[in-house]
Formats: structure tokens, C-alpha cells, sequence
């Protein structure tokens, strides 16, 4: 309850000094302003709260200093900003840079309206179509405070193809800062009829089209936290799309009236308390097409006002196309569900669901079944291949076996896992009829499999729409069945178009043929991992296209050769590894040797393009580095006591071999004595050494020629005594942390 977090807060923060950044504060009501503060109060003299806010209002509300206004841009930076997006240059267009910059001065020097008519008149070279960008009435009505819709945001929608409008219009229900995934909100689209295929594209290819056509227009940007999955939509144009719903959509919560409109189609709800309060309201929202709880809340009581909930809907006349309680604390799903004859979208995952009933399984309408996590959950219902339009299906790893009924899903594109059954009936051969499987595809209990021709019949070489292939084993063969195994895994080839590749926990002694043939150069990204009988590495080298390669968990490799390179059956193979750009070696327990062929310096190097290289935990590796690796940026040492001196050259050969290398770590290498003995890359701008607990010194003359360095981080190395006399002056971030005792030999530094 909010009264409870406050006294929370309020004893948190006494006695304390801090500082809070309230960001993007819109809520006008000086009363929940005045109980927020009170929390405040009990902190010492000097703390401060920042608070930003696009309301004037707001700021007079909360603010017991003066305002600081945000100027807006210059002239000229808004018009280099528009050029930008606009794609014209000062030399030619003239009459278009005219009008123009007739345009900028409108935008009043906001970036955001500015980059909006930029693109929007990207692919217009015609003078009349940007003349009626200047003239249009929406400028004047803005002035005249008519409406609060910035003129450059209406007219990028305005001007939005017919078919992405409805599309941009349905997120007004989400609210701010809702982190949208490109493949949930086509999913959506999808449900609600908004795609329209055409050339014999698929729906889901389509909505991607729709959601990268939407986001270079600027209505999706990228999240600040950095989430490469996850768009937002900035807040002005959050407001934009609230306006031309239309009152069609509409977010909720607990404190607000739970009575609905009859003209709402789209409701999202947010959970503030324990659970939701009242749901009567629904029914007079009679076409009402989804319902979409935006935030978790794992109370049981959710489970007690399903059926309440469901009851409401079908209520409403039975128009819901999407339905998702994901992150609810439900346990069971009542039989109603199965009365949402339209229902197109349903999201059950992290849900505690123990069993769903057959009920589902009148859903004829359901194109999305989102099962993801409900890990109570261990099997689905026996008619689920009545759902003959599903064409998305993600189920919990807790599921012991796939439905019988699964090849009756001719239409479906996306399934996350399959799951090899003990029961022959429920084996993999049932993965034979799903011959339109897209993109990722994980398949565990491979270890299930009975007869090899199980597998041939399933033909995964003829999949060629998956780009992703994860093949699981646990383990559980007998000790003597490795030719078994190897047979298994040697009927597994994925098709040659296949991006990524993923093998863990196979117990073979070797890996079969396919698994680095060139035939498979297309594959981007390969992890073998957990394999703990195989002694040799297969030919990855020959995979030219390969830019990730993880290697975990294999005890057994003892030593790396040529054979890691090229097969010796190819006559003339081309230079190994030429696109690597992340190698990762990690729990080999019992690997010794790494053999690194010659290749001409004029060719790059043995792997001319790695660009970050991970040694973690190999404790019997003795090995120093090639001693030329050009576009080498990152080199992360961990628990590799043996690695007595990776890097082993002078200052200058240093710059030579490593000209690139910006970031070095080196964790729990407790072999060494002296480390990074000789010199290292004048490039580099990070070092951290952690717990090298028999370290004694740093190599003077290594830290001499370091002009660039920015961070050393030095911390519980218990045997080191002094630090180099000459620190680099660039310095911005020394610390040296849980050692004993340490001299600066220099007070200059």
C-alpha cells in the first residue's frame, strides 16, 4: 500500500544526505505532491530532489526554488538537424532549403518536431508538397492554444500511409514509457486485423514492415537503458497517439473509476495494489477487443477474480480479440475461456497455471498461445490440434512432452521449444508436419530419441526458415552409447542458411562431420557447450562467415591444433576464421596446449577481425597470444593460473601486435609473480587486475608509454607492494582496493 512504502521511505532516508531525480513529472494534483514530500522530510539538511517536467504547472507545484527553462535549440542546430534527416545539403534544393527553414523557425528549436518533418520530407523533392507542410492550418491552431498536439507531430501522422495509422493509434492504450518488443506488438497488430499481407508475405513479415516503417519515422526510439529488444515511444508522442484514438483506448489502474465507456475497444490495465477491484464496468464496453494487464502482480487474488473477470468480458458480447494476464498470480483458468470464440491472442506466461483445460481448445480463432515460464505447468491439453490457426505457440521448459496433436498445426510459424517425449508416440517425429517453423527453434530431450530414423524422418535439413537451431541433451545415455549419440547428433543438420547454432550437453567423444563443414558458412554465431566426452574441436575455422564462437565446458580437450582450423579432407581450404569477431573459452578444466597457425600479416593474422577474446577458467593453459591480432579492442583473463605471461612482448612490438587493444582484465590468475612483463599497447584505456593473489609488482616500463589510459582498478592483490613510479597523467578513475599495504613510489603521481 502507498502509505506503507512512504513510512518506508521516510525511515530510509533518515539521517541521510541524497539526492532523487524525479523525471517527466505530468501529474498536475498538488495533493499527491504534498504526501510524496512528507517521506522526504526526514533526511539531512542538504539533500535535494531534481525534478523535470514539460508542465509549467508542475514545476510551480514543486518547486521552492527557481525554475531552470531548457532554451531550445539554435536556429542553425536545428537546421543542421533537419538536413540531416531530410537529406538535402546546402548546395543544391534550393528553393527547398527556403521553405524549409521556414519550417525549422516553426518548430519553435524542438529537436523532436524538427527530426519529425525531417523525415517525413526525406523522399518528397516536390516544392508544392513542402509549401503545404508550411501552410497548413494546424500551425495557426496550435498558436491559438486550439489544440495541444505539437503541429509537426500531427502532420507526421497525418501524412503516415493509411495502413500504419490504425497500427500507431492502438498503442495510445499502453502507458508512458511502456518498453515495446518488436515481436509482441506485431503479435497484437496481428489480433486485432491491422496487417494487411500482400505479395504473398506472411502476416508476421508484415508487422515487421510496419514496426521498422513506424520506428524511422521516430513515433518507436530506443529505450535510455539501453535494452536492444525494447522501443518506447517519447512522451510527446505518447500524447499524439492518445489524441487520434480517439477515446478508443484507454489505460487503467486501481485507483482510477473502473466504469469503461461504451466506445472503448482497447484497455490496458495496470495493477496497483493486490489485485484488481472492480471489473462491472467492463460490461457496458460492449465492443471491447482487448484487455492487456501491463504490470505483474503475483497475488493469489487474481486467481479468485478470473472468473469474474472472464464473466465481464463475454458480457461485453464476446468481441475480445487479445487477452493477456502474463505476470498475474492466477493458478487456474476457468472453462469460460473457451466462450471468446473471436479471441485471436491469449498470454498466459509467468503465470502459476498448474493445467489447462479443454476448454482452450475451442479458441478455433487463436493465432497466439503464450505459455512462456508457467513452470508449473508439465503438459498441455490432448485437443490443442484443434486450434488450426494457431500460428504462435511458446510453452514453459517444465513441459515433459509435446501434445500428439501438434502436426495438425499446419499453420504454425513460431514454436520456442519441442520437447522429445520417453514415449515413443510422443517422439520427435512429431516435429515432421511442421514444415512453416520461422526463426528460433529449441529441442530438448534429445537424449529421448529411440531409433536414428526418427530423426531422418523429421528432415531438419529441409526447415529453411529457421534461422536459429538449439539441440539439448541431459545426459542421461549410457556411458558406452557414444557412437549412438554421435549418430543422433550426425542426423540433427540444421539447414545450410542457419545463423545460429547451439549443441549442449552432448556426450559424444566427437563431434560428426557437419558441425564445421564449409557447407554451413552461413552460420553466424556457434556455442558448444557442457560437451564432456569430446576430445577434439571440430573444423570451425571453415565457417567463413562466423563472427561469435563460444566454447564451455569441454574437459575433455586436452589440446588445440590445426584441426580447430581446417579438416584435413579439404584440399586447399580457404584461411581460417576471417570473420571471428568474439571468442570465448570458458571451464576447461584440462586444456594445455593452443596451437595458432601461421597466417601472413598481410592477411590479417590468424583471426584478423576478433575483436574481444575471453579465457575463463582454463587453470592448465600455457599459452602466449598470437603476436599479431589487429583488431583485438577487449581480453578478458579469468582463473588461468598457468597463463604465466599472455602478452610478452616489448612496449613497441606491443603496439604492433595489438594495435587496437583499448580494455584489459585479468581476474584469479594466481601464478603470477610479474605481470604484464615487457610493455603494453599505448592504445589501451582500461586495465583491471583482481585478485592475482601472488602478484608482487607491475612491470615498470609497461605503464611508461600509456597515454591514453583512463580507468586502473587494482583490488585484493595481497602480495603487491608498489605501483609504478610513472601513472599516466590521463587518468580519470585509480583505485586500488583490499591490499595490505601499497607505496606510490612517485608524489608527483
Amino acid at each position: 500500500e502507498p502509505h506503507v512504502l512512504q513510512e518506508e521511505l521516510r525511515k530510509t532516508l533518515k539521517k541521510e544526505k541524497f539526492l532523487f531525480v524525479l523525471d517527466d513529472i505530468w501529474d498536475e494534483d498538488p495533493h499527491k505532491w504534498d504526501v510524496l514530500k512528507s517521506s522526504f522530510k526526514s533526511g539531512l539538511y542538504g539533500s535535494t530532489i531534481l525534478v523535470t517536467t514539460r508542465s509549467r504547472n508542475v514545476a510551480s507545484i514543486m518547486n521552492t526554488v527557481l525554475t531552470h527553462q531548457l532554451s531550445q535549440i539554435s536556429n542553425d542546430e536545428g537546421w543542421r538537424l533537419f538536413t540531416k534527416h531530410a537529406l538535402i545539403d546546402d548546395v543544391g534544393c534550393s528553393d527547398l532549403q527556403v521553405i524549409g527553414r521556414k519550417i525549422v523557425d516553426k518548430c519553435n528549436g524542438l529537436p523532436l518536431a524538427i527530426k519529425s518533418l525531417g523525415i517525413l520530407l526525406r523522399n518528397k523533392r516536390n516544392k508544392e508538397e513542402w509549401d503545404n507542410i508550411l501552410n497548413d492550418d494546424m500551425w495557426e491552431l496550435y498558436e491559438k492554444r486550439s489544440i495541444s498536439i505539437l503541429p509537426a507531430l500531427w502532420l507526421s501522422y497525418y501524412h503516415l500511409p493509411s495502413h500504419l495509422k490504425p497500427c500507431f493509434a492502438y498503442c495510445a492504450m499502453f502507458p508512458k514509457d511502456y518498453k515495446f518488443v518488436k515481436e509482441k506488438i506485431v503479435l497484437l497488430w496481428m489480433a486485432e486485423g491491422l496487417l494487411h499481407p500482400r505479395n504473398g508475405k506472411r502476416m508476421e513479415e508484415v508487422g515487421e514492415e510496419y514496426f521498422q516503417d513506424l520506428t524511422s519515422r521516430s513515433f518507436f526510439q530506443p529505450s535510455s537503458n539501453k535494452d536492444e529488444l525494447a522501443l518506447v515511444m517519447h512522451d510527446l508522442v505518447h500524447d499524439l497517439a492518445i489524441f487520434v484514438s480517439i477515446e478508443f483506448c484507454l489505460e487503467m489502474d486501481d485507483t482510477k473509476d473502473g466504469n469503461c465507456a461504451h466506445k472503448i475497444r482497447h484497455l490496458s490495465y495496470r495493477v496497483k495494489g493486490i489485485g484488481p477491484k472492480k471489473f462491472e464496468g467492463l460490461s457496458k464496453a460492449k465492443g471491447l477487443r482487448t484487455f492487456f494487464l501491463t504490470e505483474s502482480c503475483k497475488s493469489n487474488i487474481w486467481s479468485l477474480q478470473m472468473e469474474h473477470l472472464l464473466g465481464s468480458l463475454v458480457h461485453t458480447g464476446g468481441c475480445l480479440r487479445v487477452l493477456s494476464v502474463s505476470g498475474s498470480g492466477m493458478t487456474t483458468l476457468p472453462d469460460s475461456i473457451g466462450d471468446l470464440k473471436y479471441l485471436k491472442y491469449l498470454d498466459l506466461s509467468h503465470t502459476r497455471i498448474e493445467e489447462l483445460s479443454d476448454a482452450i481448445c475451442r479458441l478455433y480463432n487463436l493465432q497466439t498461445l503464450l505459455l512462456e515460464n508457467c513452470y508449473k505447468l508439465t503438459q498441455l491439453p490432448r485437443n490443442i490440434g484443434n486450434l488450426v490457426n494457431l500460428r504462435c505457440l511458446q510453452i514453459p521448459d517444465s513441459l515433459r512432452e509435446m501434445p500428439l496433436q501438434i502436426g495438425k498445426m499446419k499453420n504454425l510459424q513460431a514454436l520456442n521449444n519441442f520437447i522429445v517425449g520417453k514415449n515413443s508416440e510422443s517422439g520427435i517425429k512429431l516435429l515432421k508436419e511442421l514444415q512453416d517453423l520461422h526463426g528460433t527453434l529449441e529441442i530438448w530431450g534429445l537424449e529421448n530419441v529411440a531409433d536414428v530414423k526418427d530423426i531422418l524422418e523429421v528432415e531438419l535439413r529441409n526447415k529453411k526458415f529457421l534461422s536459429e537451431i538449439s539441440l539439448y541433451f541431459s545426459g542421461c545415455l549410457a556411458p558406452d552409447d557414444s557412437q549412438k549419440k554421435r549418430e543422433i547428433l550426425g542426423a540433427l543438420k540444421p539447414h545450410a542458411d542457419s545463423k545460429i547454432l547451439t549443441i549442449n550437453n552432448y556426450r559424444g567423444t566427437s563431434f560428426p562431420d557437419w558441425v564445421g563443414d564449409h557447407l554451413y558458412s552461413n552460420l553466424q554465431q556457434v556455442r558448444l557447450c557442457n560437451c564432456n566426452n569430446c576430445c577434439l574441436l571440430p573444423s570451425l575455422g571453415q565457417l567463413r562467415y562466423l563472427k561469435s564462437l563460444t566454447i564451455w565446458g569441454l574437459p575433455g580437450v586436452v589440446s588445440i591444433g590445426s584441426e580447430f582450423y581446417h579438416s584435413n579432407d579439404v584440399v586447399g581450404s580457404p584461411k581460417p576464421f576471417r570473420s571471428l569477431e568474439t571468442l570465448h573459452f570458458q571451464d576447461m578444466s584440462n586444456l594445455q596446449e593452443w596451437l595458432f597457425i601461421q597466417v601472413e600479416v598481410e592477411e590479417g593474422g590468424a583471426f584478423p577481425c576478433l575483436r574481444r577474446l575471453t579465457l575463463k577458467n582454463c587453470p592448465r593453459l600455457k599459452v602466449s597470444l598470437p603476436d599479431f591480432l589487429p583488431s583485438l579492442r577487449e581480453l578478458f583473463i579469468e582463473r588461468c593460473e598457468s597463463l604465466v605471461a599472455p602478452l610478452v612482448l616489448s612496449a613497441q612490438q606491443m603496439d604492433i601486435a595489438f594495435p587496437s587493444l583499448e580494455i584489459l582484465h585479468v581476474h584469479h590468475c594466481g601464478g603470477q609473480d610479474y605481470l604484464l612483463k615487457g610493455g603494453l599497447p599505448w592504445r589501451l584505456k582500461e586495465i583491471r587486475i583482481e585478485s592475482c593473489h601472488k602478484l608482487e609488482a607491475l612491470d615498470e616500463e609497461a605503464f611508461q608509454h600509456l597515454t591514453s589510459l583512463d580507468k586502473l582498478v587494482i583490488s585484493q592483490c595481497d602480495k603487491l607492494r608498489c605501483l609504478p613510479r610513472a601513472l599516466p597523467t590521463s587518468l580519470s578513475l585509480f583505485s586500488a582496493n583490499s591490499m595490505n599495504s601499497i607505496t606510490i613510489s612517485s608524489p608527483r603521481n
